[in-house]
């Protein structure tokens, strides 16, 4: 077995399940609707991202993360829509978790909260695979 084959082995072994009616897109689904609504008007898409989105996730060991788009006139600051959307997420009991420092530089990456779940992908994702396109939630 070639070094390639035993990672693909390893990968296809733990592949996260995948469809309308595996864990991460049931999870998906039941959080769809409440960022809606928390979002309102100035709502714009949902999609999937991470490790889920690029198929590199690891069963047991993963979470589901979503890509929320507002659209450019949103009020607020992004400290405060940030904020805002975290206590919504602790409203929900979705047990969010803050991967952005709390100083909030001028300049970085967009600060992410996502949600515990079982068997769906992995925050971080293992290598320079590009991604493919986003797909919708719900």
């Amino acid at each position: 077995m070639t070094p390639d084959q035993y990672v693909e082995a390893v990968l296809t072994k733990y592949q996260v399940p995948r469809g309308p009616s595996s864990a991460a897109e049931s999870l998906g689904s039941a959080v769809a609707s409440p960022f809606r609504s928390w979002a309102n008007q100035y709502f714009n898409a949902l999609e999937y991202s991470g490790s889920y989105a690029k198929g590199t996730g690891v069963r047991g060991i993963s979470d589901v993360d979503v890509f929320i788009s507002l659209k450019s006139d949103t009020p607020g600051t992004l400290k405060e829509l940030y904020n805002n959307l975290y206590r919504f997420a602790e409203q929900q009991t979705w047990s969010p978790r803050c991967s952005w420092p709390p100083s909030f530089p001028s300049a970085g990456p967009a600060p992410v909260a996502g949600a515990r779940g079982t068997d769906t992908p992995a925050p971080a994702d293992p290598g320079d695979a590009p991604a493919p396109p986003r797909r919708r939630v719900g």
